[in-house]
């Protein structure tokens, strides 16, 4: 995926094809929801997991924000929640993690007051404002720390706990170089919405091999646009 993204290799490969083709075969056999997949948001998602009418939930670290209408002290269940890696196919290597964010923090080129915008990123970008927003709102200010070792657990109960956890195995994973690149983080953009159209080879409208084709018109229209961004190299 990576050498596709940054254009070192064609899209329709042969090991793509056959991933898309795996995805869909998930989907066809039920494995990802059934035939109310595509119909789930992720508060739903989150509800039926706690109800017990679903094993799992696919989804980021920020989906704990959505566990907390779910999983909390007045329902009693909140050690029910548990957070694991997606495992690899190839059991022998280490588990699958994304590397992605949902949001870039930016200033105004126009902006009379550059500097203090900075500040304020900056301060939102500390050890201090995660440890702070995550005791009361655990995942939605998962904020990309490069490293949380030196945050304290005893700090932390129920959600917020298990969340920190996640990211501290998460930044071990990344920093070890075990990880893969998030979508909407780093695919350019029209890449980005022809990959969405993998709901064709799902339904058998499209053979893996066409749809890959599609992904790779355009990208090629985003490469000649330079909207391709540099992404960090998996190991």
């Amino acid at each position: 995926m990576y050498d596709a993204v940054q254009g070192k290799t064609p899209w329709n490969t042969a090991t793509l094809q056959k991933a898309v083709a795996d995805s869909a075969a998930f989907i066809q056999r039920g494995y990802l929801g059934g035939k109310n997949y595509s119909n789930l948001n992720f508060d739903q998602s989150m509800q039926l997991l706690a109800a017990g009418k679903s094993p799992f939930f696919l989804g980021p670290t920020l989906e704990f924000q959505f566990a907390t209408n779910y999983f909390n002290d007045a329902a009693g269940n909140t050690s029910d929640l548990g957070f694991a890696a997606f495992p690899n196919i190839n059991t022998s290597l280490p588990p699958s993690w994304t590397l992605g964010t949902t949001a870039a923090l930016s200033i105004n080129a126009n902006s009379a007051h550059k500097d203090g915008a900075a500040q304020v990123i900056n301060y939102m970008m500390g050890e201090k404002f995660f440890v702070d927003m995550t005791k009361s709102w655990p995942g939605y200010w998962g904020v990309p720390l490069k490293s949380l070792a030196s945050v304290d657990l005893s700090q932390f109960t129920g959600l917020s706990k298990l969340f920190v956890q996640a990211v501290q195995a998460m930044n071990t994973a990344v920093n070890a170089g075990d990880f893969g690149l998030d979508i909407s983080t780093f695919f350019p953009p029209a890449t980005q919405t022809a990959l969405t159209n993998i709901d064709t080879v799902w339904q058998s409208k499209s053979s893996p091999s066409d749809f890959l084709q599609t992904v790779q018109k355009a990208y090629t229209t985003d490469k000649s646009k330079g909207l391709v961004v540099a992404a960090p190299q998996p190991k």
